[in-house]
């Protein structure tokens, strides 16, 4: 892996080029190497047949890049909990392994009988391969959050759910998209270790970045069940692999206090290597996973609105949190100590189309993270992984009529596994009657999912939220306080 010595040995110029020559490698780091190559060449090299479908189902070139960007190796999952979230979900990882274990020892017997490889060329160009993919990998993950994509800013509903009615994973990813700054921030130092690991120079450095910064959202998403632990873990171990080129000297030279001269192996000295063609493709490369992916990220977050928030406006002026001053179902008029479970208890609009209700009544809760969809309906990352009764409406207004055609976005989403009951849901919407006598007031008249026929007026609460507030270093919350239709949610 290193050489240590005052000067090169060469083994005659070739074509006027002095070819630096193979040191010998022991035994063992020989199979640890075929180990390597076969175990990252599994993880690296695309091996599921959906890869390539979706390779070649491209329809812009943003779908051509996406794919190098993006591929998770997965090709031996366990359907268990511990296969999601558990030891079990690097189940492809230890596949690969031991794939690698048998194939590196089948390989070092057929090696014994033939001529032995260059180690330092195999080496460095599996190094090569590993710097390439991290870079482009955390890069398209840096962007996400560079152009704050990954973690949306906390919906009014979700700043009036209970802290124990989020999964744990929401928690997580509310923490993080409250705070857009920070978010920005860690995407442009992911996106700065993976451009530094296009360059030998800098590359132990990106690796350095990459680790530090990739073990935590691992180890945070392990501990919060976010489902990314295995691809940022990857990503983790890729990076050690690259750093571990350096370790060797900088030991002897920061802790044996050795002076060293470092020879490493370079193509430079390979009479078979061209410098003009490799400098074409590598600048090609950096322009197309940097520049140009940053490009259509942003095109998409920002043009295309390809984004895990709706994006249609809602009603104007009605954007807020309400509480229920009256509520009527079926004609009758619920008090207060009523203790059906369908009484609204809390409501919110918010600037987009999306109207939510609290009950006390059990809701579907969608696990999915809510991943960028192209219409409102299907965007759902602002009821994923909430409980506490919300239900959330994609609803379309029309302020002629002064009615809502609203349709339930958690059965829905639940719904699309099945075509046709999903066709049916959309070509039933429910039908509420609204009016908006003052800024601060909505009453609404239609039919819940359930045949009732409710009648409800809602107040808006002007609101302060310390979790908002406290960004802006005021310290004098003015927390406004109300009494809920429903006592059973003070």
């Amino acid at each position: 892996m290193h050489t240590l010595k005052t000067e090169p040995t060469y083994s005659g110029a070739i074509n006027g080029v002095e070819p630096l020559q193979a040191i010998a490698w022991p035994l063992w780091q020989q199979w640890l190497l075929r180990v390597c190559v076969i175990f990252f060449l599994l993880l690296i090299i695309p091996l599921e047949t959906k890869w390539y479908e979706r390779f070649f189902e491209a329809t812009y070139f943003y779908e051509v890049l996406s794919p190098f960007t993006s591929y998770r190796p997965s090709f031996a999952e366990v359907d268990s909990e511990s296969g999601r979230w558990g030891v079990m979900s690097y189940g492809t990882w230890f596949v690969a392994l031991a794939i690698a274990l048998a194939s590196a020892s089948v390989w070092t017997l057929i090696q014994r009988k033939s001529i032995g490889l260059h180690y330092d060329r195999l080496y460095y160009w599996l190094r090569v391969l590993v710097r390439y993919r991290i870079a482009i990998g955390i890069i398209d993950f840096g962007y996400l959050k560079l152009f704050p994509m990954q973690m949306p800013y906390p919906s009014i509903a979700n700043l009036n759910t209970d802290f124990g009615d989020y999964t744990l994973y929401k928690l997580y990813w509310q923490s993080v998209g409250i705070v857009t700054w920070y978010e920005i921030v860690l995407g442009f130092v992911e996106i700065l270790g993976g451009f530094l690991l296009f360059f030998r120079q800098t590359a132990s450095l990106g690796a350095a970045i990459n680790i530090g910064v990739l073990f935590n959202i691992a180890f945070a998403n392990h501990a919060y069940d976010g489902g990314v632990h295995v691809y940022s873990a990857f990503f983790v171990l890729l990076s050690l692999f690259v750093l571990a080129y350096d370790v060797p000297p900088l030991y002897r030279l920061l802790i044996k206090e050795q002076d060293i001269q470092p020879i490493y192996y370079h193509p430079l000295n390979d009479p078979s290597f061209s410098t003009k063609w490799w400098l074409a493709a590598k600048t090609l490369f950096i322009f197309l996973f940097v520049f140009l992916l940053g490009y259509y990220r942003y095109d998409r977050h920002y043009h295309k609105q390809r984004l895990k928030d709706p994006v249609e406006q809602g009603l104007a002026e009605a954007r807020g949190f309400y509480s229920v001053d009256h509520f009527k179902i079926n004609g009758e008029v619920l008090s207060s100590d009523s203790s059906t479970a369908i009484i609204w208890q809390e409501a919110s609009f918010e600037k987009w189309s999306t109207f939510a209700v609290k009950t006390s009544a059990a809701q579907p809760i969608p696990l999915e993270n809510g991943t960028p969809q192209e219409k409102d309906i299907d965007r759902s990352y602002e009821l994923a992984g909430v409980a506490g009764g919300w239900k959330y409406y994609y609803y379309q207004a029309d302020t002629v009529k002064k009615e809502l055609k609203l349709w339930n976005k958690a059965i829905y989403s639940l719904s699309k596994k099945d075509k046709s009951a999903s066709k049916k849901l959309l070509e039933s919407p429910l039908i509420w009657k609204y009016t908006h006598p003052d800024p601060n007031k909505i009453t609404l008249q239609g039919q819940d999912e359930d045949g009732n026929y409710v009648e409800v007026t809602l107040q808006k609460i002007q609101r302060n939220y310390p979790l908002v507030e406290g960004q802006n270093h005021k310290t004098n919350f003015n927390i406004q306080t109300y009494t809920p239709l429903s006592k059973k949610h003070p």
